[in-house]
């Protein structure tokens, strides 16, 4: 037997009465469904002209009538997604690289209430600030920076870097600054 192949069955394999749970091969009839349709639909007042169908030979049925419709396109239509993203930090900054090519059809905004990307790279810039870990680690694994000048790097350079990296993925064309985000 094909797996596409329509398998006949009996109202009792459907209700669990039979002996026999081969689903030989006996098709449904009229007091077969009656009779098997109270305990499968557990009472509903359903008779076998509404809910039978031939298909390919057979009788089939569904216990309760839906409005159910299949629609008619390709299983690989891309549909458009809206995503918005809080921040143009490190992570806002990965999302704007990543999501549009790892996700046909996104339509993203990264939202930030800086006037530039770099989240605390931007906004601290007291002197002496830098990264506290060494500076390869903190950076795109997919766009790395071999010519840090330090092992420890300062806070300018490595805000330049997230810059660089946004200016290099057309980040900026998905951002909107100036804009704080108070609730969703």
């Amino acid at each position: 037997m094909n797996a596409n192949e329509a398998v006949p069955i009996d109202a009792a394999s459907i209700s669990g009465s039979s002996s026999d749970s081969s689903m030989s091969g006996s098709s449904i009839d009229q007091n077969d469904y009656a009779s098997s349709a109270s305990s499968v639909s557990s009472g509903a007042s359903l008779t076998f002209e509404q809910n039978a169908k031939e298909i390919d030979g057979y009788t089939t049925c569904y216990p309760h009538s839906t409005s159910f419709q299949l629609g008619e396109h390709a299983i690989d239509d891309i549909r458009p997604l809206k995503v918005a993203v809080v921040g143009a930090g490190l992570s806002g900054l990965m999302a704007g690289a990543l999501l549009p090519v790892k996700v046909p059809g996104i339509q993203l905004v990264i939202f930030d209430k800086n006037d530039d990307v770099g989240g605390t790279w931007h906004e601290h810039r007291y002197p002496g600030v830098r990264c506290d870990i060494p500076s390869h680690v903190y950076q795109s694994s997919f766009s790395p920076n071999t010519q840090w000048s330090e092992e420890y790097t300062t806070g300018p350079e490595i805000r330049r870097y997230w810059q660089d990296f946004a200016k290099k993925y057309d980040v900026y064309s998905k951002l909107r600054l100036w804009t704080k985000v108070i609730g969703s």
